[in-house]
């Protein structure tokens, strides 16, 4: 994914809680809702708590049992490895695996039970302290990135402590501390005194280059900025201003992360791997938006624009599959400059147009069908989005639609307690990165109306089975 230096940051994932392929569990009873009508989001009304995270030890116990059982059948039915620590499981089991809807959801439903198990067995004592200690996983990471020891660490056989911290340049004893700490966390082993090997997560770290380059952003960029949240919401109360964030304060500047890549190339390239991994990241593909819009609502033909798209893969997922639908991919000429020769294959050429353009300037194509953007709202603050879709409206036809794929905030008791924490910490990420944010429903709906109010017709359709971002869609009535 190309850098979008002036659009901001799309981390869909919090940190230290970055457990990729992440689950995402008790959505599919998600339907669309029309603005106009109940905001309610769930089929239990008024934050009723969630099952799994109201349920007793002994409720919990039969969830884990009934649901691990299910997900161990599949795998053992259709010939997969069991899960495992030991390193081939990383080769066995890649990230790209497909599973079925209900067999994610019976281990997404194991997955969240175990963990409300464990805080209930811990009780809040320990799960305080045991939350205050994660930040020691985000630094072994930090370390096993920053000096890239995925890949120093052969795949057959080990390496010495040694060793490794002499190609790196390190202290001995700081990097065996450093590594026996991540061995808490099967981050690495160490099958003998002082000799380092591999465990499935760091053989995960050597194997997927963009996994690595996701994780040392997060490391190296969200980390730093995350520590540093409180004293800026204390220097800057409410702030929306891009340049006056947690992160201006990690890396003491005045200027914003977007200004500050934007000197920095280096930073923008290891930005443009990172996000690489996320398009294709379980529950964010962009095929999604394949299932959550109804095309046969576009005429024949139809022009579809990508505000903000990067290299073009949600607008081929759509030109593949709708040859009736043009597609033009639209992102600051510095990203388009950079886009592959070969980014538009064979079958899709004349149906698939990049161009330079910069969404704080007025839209330039005229009368498309669709005007759509990617997790794109969540990089900005409210009123930067208001501009953004002001910049859209001297170029609408009347019954064109603005349809936003991006994140969508739920009540609390709607989710998992899981995926309220990875949604809830995200948003703070954002609020770290560029006093920018997560929306929920009431908030999408708020957004438009203050853009203008001939955006009619505000629908929400909610993420259902193991995708993670909704699509928010209006209709321009002038």
């Amino acid at each position: 994914m190309a850098i979008q230096l002036r659009r901001g940051i799309r981390l869909l994932s919090s940190f230290p809680r970055s457990n990729l392929p992440s689950p995402l569990v008790l959505r599919t009873s998600y339907q669309i809702r029309s603005f106009s009508k109940s905001y309610s989001r769930h089929s239990r009304e008024n934050g009723a708590p969630n099952p799994i995270a109201s349920a007793n030890i002994g409720d919990l116990s039969s969830i884990i049992q009934e649901n691990t059982k299910i997900y161990h059948d599949y795998l053992i039915s259709q010939k997969l490895p069991l899960p495992s620590h030991n390193q081939e499981y990383t080769v066995q089991f890649p990230l790209s695996t497909v599973l079925p809807e209900d067999i994610i959801e019976a281990r997404d439903k194991a997955i969240n039970a175990s963990q409300e198990l464990s805080l209930l067995l811990g009780g809040p004592h320990r799960n305080i302290i045991s939350g205050a200690s994660e930040q020691f996983m985000a630094i072994c990471l930090h370390f096993i990135c920053r000096h890239n020891f995925p890949t120093r660490v052969p795949i057959d056989g080990t390496i010495s402590v040694d060793d490794l911290a002499k190609d790196c340049g390190l202290d001995r004893e700081d990097t065996l501390r450093t590594l026996r700490c991540a061995q808490a966390w099967h981050l690495f082993s160490e099958p003998e005194e002082g000799r380092v090997a591999h465990t499935a997560a760091s053989r995960l770290l050597r194997d997927n280059e963009r996994f690595r380059a996701w994780i040392t952003n997060v490391t190296e960029e969200v980390w730093p900025s995350i520590s540093h949240l409180v004293d800026a919401m204390d220097k800057w109360p409410g702030s929306e201003d891009p340049a006056k964030t947690a992160w201006s304060l990690a890396h003491g500047t005045d200027e914003s992360v977007f200004t500050n890549w934007n000197r920095h190339p280096e930073k923008a390239a290891s930005f443009v791997t990172a996000m690489s991994f996320w398009n294709t990241a379980p529950g964010f593909e962009a095929r999604h938006i394949l299932n959550q819009f109804d095309f046969s609502l576009l005429p024949t033909p139809a022009l579809w624009v990508d505000m903000g798209g990067s290299l073009g893969h949600a607008a081929k997922e759509v030109a593949r599959a709708h040859p009736h639908v043009k597609t033009i991919v639209q992102d600051l000429p510095a990203t388009i400059e950079g886009v592959p020769k070969d980014a538009i294959p064979e079958e899709l050429k004349g149906r698939v147009q990049f161009m330079p353009h910069d969404f704080f300037n007025a839209q330039p194509v005229i009368g498309a069908d669709v005007y759509y953007f990617r997790a794109v709202m969540h990089d900005w603050s409210d009123e930067t989005c208001i501009t953004i879709l002001e910049n859209l409206i001297p170029a609408m036809k009347k019954g064109a639609r603005v349809l936003v794929t991006d994140t969508c905030v739920p009540r609390f008791g709607e989710v998992s307690m899981m995926e309220e924490r990875r949604i809830r910490s995200l948003d703070m990420t954002m609020k770290a990165f560029a006093n920018a944010k997560e929306r929920s429903t009431e908030d999408w709906g708020a957004l438009f109306r203050a853009a203008d109010k001939r955006f009619g017709q505000f629908k929400v359709q909610l993420p259902k089975g193991s995708q993670r971002l909704a699509l928010m869609s209006v209709v321009w009535e002038p």
